[in-house]
């Protein structure tokens, strides 16, 4: 038993005091990901929308070349403004791996984190593996972790892809919507 202020505390007490603590402290980070979700601005939904829709349109194995040049270019120049606008809310981290002593390390490579977003890239920059050191890296300079994003572990991939990016945005949050709803106990029917 402790004494706090005049109050008796038993261990029971302390441990639903805790529990209560992590609960409160679990709702906290799921409202932080539906206020980072609701934040994306309009305009970059937008910006990938057109972007998707040319990715359509030069899929089309009846387009003309000329046509086909101009909207690969269109499709960059959207690109670069994409990444300029976003502020990378939703990242995927592919956690890397350290190699192995058969292969002699040759096999390794770093931690990759990528924005759902707009596709920007990165691969951790403290990336070390060889017979003394093995780090797979933690540290990033644009998709760094922060208050303002969301980092979750890529799910279900093969070996060395990614996810393609390159669909609705709705669809690829629509996952980390699901667990919002169920953490805060919505109904998700």
């Amino acid at each position: 038993m402790l004494i706090l202020s005049g109050k008796e505390l038993t261990a029971d007490k302390l441990r639903q005091m805790l529990k209560e603590f992590e609960d409160n402290k679990t709702k906290t980070e799921v409202i932080r990901k539906a206020l980072i979700l609701t934040g994306i601005p309009k305009r970059l939904t937008k910006l990938r929308n057109k972007i998707l829709k040319e990715r359509i349109k030069v899929a089309n194995p009846n387009i003309r070349v000329i046509t086909r040049r101009k909207l690969l270019a269109q499709i960059n120049s959207h690109r670069c403004e994409l990444e300029n606008l976003c502020s990378h809310p939703v990242i995927y981290q592919i956690q890397g791996y350290g190699g192995s002593r058969s292969e002699e390390f040759e096999n390794a490579y770093p931690t990759r984190r990528y924005c759902l977003a707009c596709g920007l890239f990165e691969n951790a920059a403290d990336f070390k593996c060889n017979i003394m050191v093995s780090n797979t890296g933690t540290v990033f300079s644009k998709l760094s972790s922060n208050d303002e994003r969301i980092v979750l572990p890529e799910p279900f991939r093969q070996p060395r892809n990614y996810i393609d990016i390159w669909q609705p945005l709705e669809a690829l949050l629509h996952p980390v919507e699901l667990e919002i709803a169920k953490s805060l106990n919505l109904n998700t029917a």
